[in-house]
């Protein structure tokens, strides 16, 4: 079994055996820093709110092991930067920080620069809590 603050070491771990890394433009990576854990928007009309999550991610593909950004997250979804390109209404799944192995039913996936593809998507079931959230301290935001 893993010491609770062993999360971090688990994605570190899998992101340094990851074939390929997503980038994340610099307007991105600056917000993480000015907005740690804040509303992206507070005049939302969404049932749970998205937070500001700048944490690294791993993305299972067919047998590969890719490197993903999370940009924001809520309670229901998720949007991450993503080193390939992904489709709209198929279910991937992402190990994320706790760690945490969810599936996720992308819903729009809009390239943004060389390995660089900003999506969107669905929990398929349940909800996502963060670590932070769920009362553990909050590791660092991920290295980058």
């Amino acid at each position: 079994m893993l010491d609770a603050g062993n999360e971090q070491g688990v994605i570190d771990k899998l992101w340094s055996v990851a074939a390929t890394h997503a980038m994340v433009p610099a307007q991105d990576r600056r917000s993480w820093q000015n907005n740690a854990a804040t509303p992206t928007r507070f005049d939302s009309r969404r049932t749970f709110g998205r937070y500001t999550y700048g944490r690294r991610a791993i993305l299972l593909l067919d047998g590969r092991t890719l490197g993903v950004y999370l940009n924001d997250v809520s309670r229901e979804g998720v949007g991450f930067f993503s080193p390939v390109q992904l489709f709209p209404g198929h279910a991937y799944t992402l190990v994320m920080p706790g760690p945490t192995k969810v599936q996720v039913d992308i819903r729009r996936c809009r390239r943004v620069g060389e390995e660089s593809y900003r999506c969107g998507g669905r929990f398929v079931e349940g909800e996502y809590l963060p670590p932070e959230e769920a009362g553990e301290p909050a590791e660092g935001g991920g290295g980058i």
